[in-house]
């Protein structure tokens, strides 16, 4: 058995049957959930019908009258009475389905801010309004409210067995193993709904949104659940690993990178340009600022060498957010995904581009290329070319495109702005790399890119690739 989505306990094919065990955890999960939101059901007593109803005043979500002439209970939703549920004795299942439904109800996080404003801090807005969230620079406890939030409170990793395709454990059981003896170990990201848009206000000024929703908001795109490897890729051509303790397979293209990944299994593919964006969007409404090293720690992780640190330098973390010390020579982690930026760079796939500054960008993981073609939609802006470094200073928005988050003017700095740095070289086919590099602190954070065609030669030693389960 297992806790997902709301802690609700779900049997597994190897479990055994203990109604005693999930009736006594089902009522856990419940009260936990009602504990959490304050109790959404607040049975008021009973009308006799439903121009009764209408006539009551100062409702409050949550409160439920019987109406005797129906023989149906209804519940104000905070705009209307709609039908909560007969009067008929229902199944457990069904009365956990209703009482989910109404703890999933209305709770959108979001942030805004004004796209020409220096400071990389955002505004919360919504249900972010008043939330913390902090990140360990030490390893010792801190405040994060979103720990308790979904989807942030469901993100997990796990041991994955690649030959059976099945998961064997997720962390905290006491099967679960960083050193993968008991499977890679992936993280999983559940399915949640998110929106990011752009637009006037009165003030004449224009402001960027970014929302995550924990049920189908209207107007919102549904995300898909995801898995990432907790770590950079390990192992050589013939198998890719997710493993604590390994050095990070590097000095690949792009091209070989793809076909190294398929060797797992055809579920199997690279990070790509979707699930990176959509750890961007996560983390913006987590954390509410772009500088990603500032809250989470300085991603480089060698101050003098000349090689990447082996994986598991969090392992110690857990599925904490931070680093063990924030010293330059440390990982970071971000909710369970190592070194999301810093220690190498990572290919992210599913972009691509032309001479003239047009990126393309596909979303079918079996179409991608390195060239652009039918399967990749032109990006509705394009991206400064720029041969050395330069920090960001705006990101781009494409209403068709509206999860995609490149660079479209520079002249930033290191806390001002988006605070991370953007490279291109004017080639035609360039690949995206993500993340930073272990000897430059500079070029580390969530929206540092780096375009560019690589050959296998030593001066890429510092690129390499993480694994991505459509599962």
């Amino acid at each position: 058995m297992r806790q997902t989505k709301y802690n609700i306990p779900i049997y597994e094919d190897e479990d055994l049957a203990d109604l005693q065990d999930y009736s006594e955890k089902m009522a856990e999960a419940i009260k936990t959930q009602i504990d959490k939101f304050g109790n959404p059901l607040n049975f008021k007593g009973s009308v006799l019908t439903l121009s009764d109803l209408q006539l009551i005043t100062d409702n409050e979500n949550g409160d439920i009258y019987t109406v005797k002439e129906e023989n149906k209970n209804y519940i104000w939703n905070g705009t209307q009475w709609v039908e909560y549920s007969n009067n008929t004795p229902v199944t457990t299942d069904e009365l956990v389905k209703e009482v989910i439904e109404i703890i999933q109800k209305g709770h959108i996080y979001g942030v805004k801010r004004n796209i020409e404003s220096s400071d990389p801090a955002w505004e919360r807005i919504g249900d972010s309004v008043g939330l913390v969230a902090n990140a360990t620079h030490d390893g010792t406890e801190v405040q994060n409210d979103f720990d308790n939030i979904y989807p942030y409170s469901d993100i997990i990793s796990y041991n994955y067995d690649v030959g059976s395709q099945r998961i064997t454990a997720y962390y905290g059981e006491p099967t679960f193993k960083f050193d993968g003896s008991n499977g890679e170990v992936m993280t999983r990201i559940p399915e949640f709904w998110y929106k990011r848009e752009q637009k006037e206000e009165e003030d004449g000024n224009t402001y960027e949104y970014v929302y995550i929703a924990d049920y189908e908001a209207e107007g919102f795109i549904k995300s898909e659940a995801f898995s990432l490897s907790r770590y950079t890729a390990s192992g050589n051509s013939e198998r890719l690993h997710s493993t604590s303790g390994k050095e990070p397979l590097v000095n690949n293209t792009s091209v070989q990178l793809r076909t190294y990944v398929k060797t797992l299994g055809s579920v199997w593919g690279n990070l790509d340009i979707k699930h990176w964006s959509l750890l961007q969007v996560l983390y913006l409404v987590e954390y509410a600022n772009y500088n990603s090293q500032e809250k989470i720690g300085q991603g480089r992780t060698l101050a003098m060498n000349t090689v990447a640190n082996n994986s598991g330098g969090c392992d110690e973390l857990g599925m904490k957010s931070g680093t063990l010390e924030n010293d330059g020579t440390h990982s970071v982690i971000y909710r369970g995904i190592e070194d999301i930026f810093g220690n190498v760079q990572q290919f992210c796939d599913g972009v691509t581009t032309a001479s003239n500054g047009q990126a393309y960008i596909c979303y079918n993981s079996e179409k991608y290329d390195n060239t652009p073609n039918d399967n990749y939609n032109e990006l509705g802006y394009t991206y400064p070319i720029f041969t050395s470094k330069s920090y960001i200073k705006k990101i781009g928005y494409d209403e068709n495109n509206p999860l995609i988050q490149f660079p479209i003017e520079s002249d930033g700095s290191n806390n001002t702005y988006i605070t991370d740095q953007y490279k291109c070289s004017e080639r035609i086919g360039c690949a995206c790399w993500v993340g930073g590099m272990y000897k430059y602190e500079a070029g580390c954070g969530l929206w540092g890119y780096f375009f560019d065609v690589y050959t296998n030669s030593s001066n890429i030693a510092g690129y390499a690739c993480r694994l991505l389960l459509n599962k």
